[in-house]
């Protein structure tokens, strides 16, 4: 075992997770972490944790950031600290509960964190929830634009940043790697169509495959739906804020045991006025998204069933029929 991998092996007195909603985003996952947090034996600490993705840049793009100023780059250095890291993960996941989980939907995407879950002792869980990887695309899209993370039309995202938008609905890939890293029976894979036709049927499932007593949930924690879109007033001028911003962006969106925003306290009481000054101007609002253009949905149509052949014998789930109406093999 390499010396990197080595740092990743569990210490003593450090609590793993029991099962991680490992992905992919934007397709309920903190739907289906507010119903499991619900559930009177389960722990999941709050937001995204991304810990076994620490150090993986392609994924975690604020875990990096140069300062023009001082010519610096300031990064995660998990390698240079290692206790430090297992130390703030063993006080997240700290619960008298006899379950815990564990939300980061960064590690659907990452080799990395699937290589540092599946050497670990205690036999994690993954839970994936696969979403119609078109539809998935749009609203990611619309996340990182009100979040302040893309510069771009979508067009100009699909064509000039694909990673953070197009490549995230390559699941074939992404899955070929957990199920080649762990055994099956640790998998487990739910279409986001079905848990919102049947969130009682997948949920009862879902119990059974993590180990829950499915009859201690409440009558109402079926009808959770967290995390709802909302969408700009003045699309270009979101836009423009981003642009003008992106060079502090990175610093906004990290909560992981090295916190940089600590030395960025001007910057960030600077940015955060700014974000106050322009929400004022352009409020956020649920009101539904302008359609997709159709010649967009009709590239990203073709391009998914051209790159996600072979998802269904590899789920032993009708994907393709569902997303795109067409059996596996008619592709």
């Amino acid at each position: 075992m390499s010396v990197a991998n080595a740092i990743w092996r569990t210490p003593p007195g450090v609590r793993l997770p029991d099962f991680i909603i490992g992905g992919a985003m934007k397709s309920g996952t903190s739907t289906l972490h507010a119903i499991l947090d619900s559930h009177p034996d389960v722990h999941i600490p709050e937001g995204e944790i991304g810990f076994f993705s620490l150090g993986d840049w392609q994924e975690h793009g604020d875990q990096i950031h140069y300062d023009a100023e001082k010519d610096e780059w300031i990064m995660q250095d998990w390698l240079g600290d290692p206790d430090r890291i297992w130390s703030w993960y063993r006080d997240i996941m700290r619960s008298d509960k006899p379950v815990v989980g564990e939300d980061s939907t960064t590690y659907f995407s990452s080799r990395l964190a699937a290589e540092r879950i599946a050497i670990q002792r205690h036999p994690i869980k993954m839970i994936f929830l696969m979403r119609n990887p078109v539809d998935r695309a749009y609203s990611q899209y619309h996340h990182l634009l009100r979040s302040g993370r893309t510069q771009f039309t979508f067009e100009s995202a699909l064509q000039y940043a694909p990673k953070d938008v197009l490549h995230r609905g390559d699941y074939v890939k992404y899955l070929e790697t957990y199920y080649e890293l762990m055994d099956e029976r640790r998998i487990k894979v739910i279409l986001f169509e079905d848990f919102v036709r049947d969130t009682r049927s997948v949920m009862q499932e879902l119990c059974d495959f993590i180990g829950l007593d499915f009859g201690k949930f409440t009558d109402d924690a079926f009808d959770t739906h967290a995390n709802s879109g909302k969408y700009p007033k003045y699309v270009q001028l979101q836009i423009l804020k981003n642009r003008w911003l992106r060079q502090l962006g990175n610093i906004q969106h990290s909560s992981l045991p090295f916190d940089m925003n600590n030395r960025f306290a001007d910057q960030k009481t600077y940015v955060r006025y700014l974000h106050y000054m322009h929400r004022l101007i352009n409020p956020l609002s649920k009101k539904k998204v302008p359609p997709m253009k159709q010649s967009t949905r009709d590239f990203l149509e073709k391009y998914y069933r051209q790159n996600l052949q072979g998802i269904d014998e590899l789920t032993g789930k009708p994907c393709m029929q569902t997303w795109f109406g067409v059996k596996s093999t008619e592709v």
